[in-house]
Formats: structure tokens, C-alpha cells, sequence
């Protein structure tokens, strides 16, 4: 459970990520009050603005209601949502196939199947490339893909780095690094 301190209203809270009862990580707000924590946090629905009585109110989205908190806590507890859920995926990575053949730009590589975490993400960024097939005005044999592909040639470490069980690798499932893109 990672927790991110801020301040709301000049009380101490908390944004705590915790799974919620399917397993799911997600964003709760736990206030001080009185020099006890609440029991149970509220669940963050995202981050908003509404109009209240006093006027606009902006902040975290909770019950039906908002709670002004530092916009920079909210954005620092989504990025580590963000990184538990995409940490989830480590176990079952493995690279796909992509192809996409146009009259522009011929695509013929490998993609990661799920996202990864920030820190693995740093770990593999070296072996990657942005691509974006709709450079394409007609997509010939395949189909649009706009994302991150693995450098040719660089699979293999890719597959070493990330920690792909072995019966997941492009050798076990004998399928060969496209000659070219």
C-alpha cells in the first residue's frame, strides 16, 4: 500500500492505494480528524470541479462531493495507481507480433502484450521506438498500430530484461524476429 501525504483544508490526509475488494488498486482518501484516523477512507473518483454554495470547488472527487486537496498530491497518487496496476502485469509479459503494410510505411516487429510500471518501463526504454502507422493513407496487408515497438534485433534483450518465463519467449513459442521495418 503506498501512501501520499497532503493537506486538506489545514488537516493531514492521506491518499492511500489499496486494492479494493476485487483486487482492483484504487485511490482512497483518509482524513485526520481529532488526532484519530477515520475507519474507512473514501473511495477517489478522479479529480474535478464542482459548484457548490461558496462557489466552484476543485479537487478529488469523493462521495458525491469534492475535497480540496493539492493537485500535485492527486496527479503524484494517480502515477502510483497507475504503476500498481501496471506492475500487475509483469507475470504474464511477452511480445506480440505486429504487422501493418501500407503505401507509406511498412511495419514488422514485436510490442509488448500489457504496460508496464515506470521503473520497468526506464529498464527497457533503451531497446524501443514510437511508431504510427496511419502515416499510411491505405493500409495494404495488416492493420494501424500506434505505439511502442521493440528496436529489430532487440527482442531477446528485451525478453531477458523484462523477465519473460521461458515458455513465453518468441523462441519457445518458435516464432523468428521479423527481418525488417
Amino acid at each position: 500500500m503506498k501512501i501520499v501525504s497532503t493537506i486538506h483544508e489545514g488537516r493531514e490526509a492521506a491518499l492511500r492505494i489499496m486494492n479494493d475488494p476485487h483486487g482492483t488498486p484504487q485511490i482512497y482518501l483518509f482524513l485526520e480528524d481529532g488526532g484519530s484516523e477515520e475507519r474507512q477512507g473514501c473511495l477517489c473518483h478522479g479529480w474535478g470541479v464542482r459548484r457548490t454554495e461558496g462557489g466552484f470547488k476543485e479537487g478529488v472527487l469523493v462521495q458525491g462531493g469534492v475535497r480540496s486537496i493539492p493537485r500535485k498530491d492527486w496527479l503524484k497518487a494517480l502515477q502510483e495507481r497507475e504503476d500498481c496496476r501496471d506492475r500487475r502485469n509483469l507475470p504474464g509479459l511477452h511480445l506480440l507480433r505486429v504487422h501493418s503494410v501500407g503505401n507509406r510505411l511498412t511495419l514488422e516487429g514485436y510490442a509488448l502484450n500489457a504496460r508496464v510500471d515506470r521503473a520497468t518501463w526506464k529498464k527497457i526504454a533503451p531497446f524501443m521506438e514510437e511508431v504510427d502507422s496511419t502515416v499510411n493513407d491505405e493500409i495494404l496487408e495488416g492493420d494501424h498500430f500506434i505505439g511502442w515497438m521493440v528496436k529489430r534485433g532487440m527482442e531477446e534483450s528485451v525478453e531477458q530484461v523484462l523477465g519473460v518465463k521461458e515458455e513465453k519467449t518468441l523462441k519457445a513459442r518458435n516464432l523468428h524476429p521479423a527481418k525488417g521495418h
